[in-house]
Parts: structure tokens; C-alpha cells; sequence
């Protein structure tokens, strides 16, 4: 649950969305079940499902790995990073954040989460999967709105304190818990991963049969690299490495588009637009 404060800041230029938005932790979060399926009742006679909001616990989420409904009872769950606090109001200057914030007493710890709503009675639980602080998961393709076992997740440094996102976590969801980690060195910082199945993996293939890619950001000598893991052991470290010719400033986000793959041709033909001065939209 959140609130905006100042909000004329942001129509006149004088603030960012980010800055007039505040955590209000006297209201509840709110579910929201919509059937991805909704006959009429003149062509169907399944029953319609309306739409639900379920109130829960206060809370801020960033992101979703995935949701699935249980076959055996109908109980929805999801899982999710998850926030007890969210700051961003306040967090203003000209100055870096890492030069100013206190990033372990000042950002909250994000903890994946299963929540479990039962669409008939509203009611709803919740567990915490890891407490290690986590972001920016990922799934394989294969199971997303299907159960799953694994969910790779940045991660930094510390064990129970936030810090910046660092290395990757691969968080077991069943009742094993075997999690595994891999961080890189201090300088490095890894971006969100993305899972790519192994070419000829099928349905009845592990899980974790695939890849994980991302960039890892090199903080001494201002390079990246893009980096390869095995999926069903990260511990390993990457598996392959290929150095970029610029560096990639270190961000959030990935993904994979399957079958897009630029010929040489294509590559050469950009780089020279970006060499005479015209950029992408010369493209």
C-alpha cells in the first residue's frame, strides 16, 4: 500500500514518481484473483468467476517469480519478492546513493515469499522460502503458471543484511531447501540472470536442465562480460565468458528472445550507424 505526497512535484519537473510516493503501513496489501478464463452464461455452463480482492498483511512487492493454482485443492499460490518497508520518498540528493545511504540499515531486506489464497473462503497464508535478501527472479519457461522447484535470484554479499545485487541464487522452493549460491568477486556485479532451456530439453526434462545468462560488471577496469551458467549447478561458477567491446553499465533487468539471432551482416551494419553519429534510430 502506498500514497502519493506532492504530486504537483512531479507534474511541474521538480521530482521524479519515485520521490512522491510513500509506504502507508496502516492499510493492507491487496490480492487480486482474476479468472483468465470468464465464460457467459449464454455460451457456457461453467460457472462465471468474478473477479476477487483479497486484503493481506501490509507489504511491498517487487517482483513475481511465478503463481500456479494446486490441482488438488484450488488454492492459488505465488511466489514473490517481498518487502516488510518501502523508502523512496525520501531518498533525494544529488550525491550517489553508495556514498550516502547506509544500504544495510536503510533498504529493507527483500525475502522470497509463497503466499497460498484459497479463492472460496479468502482465506490466506504465507511462508518465507529464503531469508536470505533476494531479487529479480527467474524461472524456467516450462513451468511458468505450472508448479515449480527452483527460482534463480540475484543476491548480494551478506547472508541476513541488503546489499547491492552481487552474485545468483538458485532457491529451492520444495521441502528440501537446497539452495545454492554463487557471488562473484568484491569488484563484480552480476545482473539479473535469465533461464534458457538447453537445446532438445523437453517437458519431461529437470527442471534446471538449461542456462542461465546475465552480464557481469567488472568495477576495476570498467568492462563486462557476458557469462554463461549451468543451471542445474551454479556453484560452478560461469561455464563460458565473452567479453563485450563496451562496457554495460550495470542495471536490473534481462531477457532471452529465443530464435533472434542478428547475422554478422546485421552487427557490422549497427555499429558503423553508431559510429557515423546516427545512432540507434539510423538503424
Amino acid at each position: 500500500p502506498t500514497r502519493l505526497v506532492r504530486p504537483w512535484n512531479i507534474l511541474i519537473g521538480r521530482a521524479a514518481p519515485g520521490e512522491c510516493i510513500e509506504y502507508d503501513p496502516s492499510k493492507p496489501a491487496i490480492v487480486h484473483l482474476i479468472p483468465r478464463f470468464h465464460p457467459s452464461p449464454s455460451s457456457s455452463s461453467l460457472p462465471r468467476r468474478e473477479p476477487l480482492q483479497i486484503p493481506i498483511d501490509s507489504c511491498f512487492v517487487c517482483h513475481y517469480a511465478n503463481g500456479f493454482e494446486d490441482p488438488e485443492t484450488g488454492e492459488v499460490k505465488f511466489d514473490m519478492i517481498k518487502l516488510p518497508s518501502l523508502k523512496l520518498g525520501d531518498m533525494q540528493g544529488s550525491s550517489p546513493v553508495w556514498e550516502t545511504v547506509d544500504y544495510a540499515n536503510y533498504v529493507p531486506v527483500s525475502k522470497l515469499t509463497r503466499y497460498t489464497v484459497d479463492p472460496v473462503t479468502e482465506s490466506w497464508s504465507y511462508e518465507t522460502i529464503s531469508h536470505r535478501a533476494v531479487d529479480f527472479p527467474s524461472i524456467s519457461k516450462k513451468v511458468s503458471a505450472r508448479p515449480h522447484r527452483y527460482v534463480y535470484c540475484s543476491t548480494g554479499c551478506s547472508a541476513t543484511e541488503s546489499r547491492p545485487a552481487h552474485g545468483v541464487m538458485k532457491v529451492d522452493t520444495s521441502q528440501e531447501r537446497a539452495h545454492t549460491l554463487w557471488i562473484p568477486r568484491p569488484h563484480e556485479f552480476l545482473s539479473e540472470v535469465v533461464f534458457t532451456s538447453r537445446e532438445g530439453s523437453e517437458e519431461t526434462s529437470p527442471e534446471d536442465d538449461g542456462y542461465l545468462t546475465a552480464f557481469l560488471f567488472d568495477g576495476n577496469d570498467m568492462s563486462s562480460d557476458l557469462v554463461v551458467f549451468d543451471a542445474s549447478n551454479i556453484t560452478k561458477g560461469p561455464i563460458a565468458r565473452l567479453p563485450m567491446k563496451n562496457f554495460v553499465p550495470y542495471g536490473l533487468h534481462g531477457t532471452f528472445a529465443e530464435g533472434l539471432v542478428p547475422t554478422h551482416e546485421d552487427v557490422t551494419r549497427a555499429e558503423s550507424m553508431m559510429e557515423g553519429g546516427k545512432g540507434i534510430s539510423g538503424v
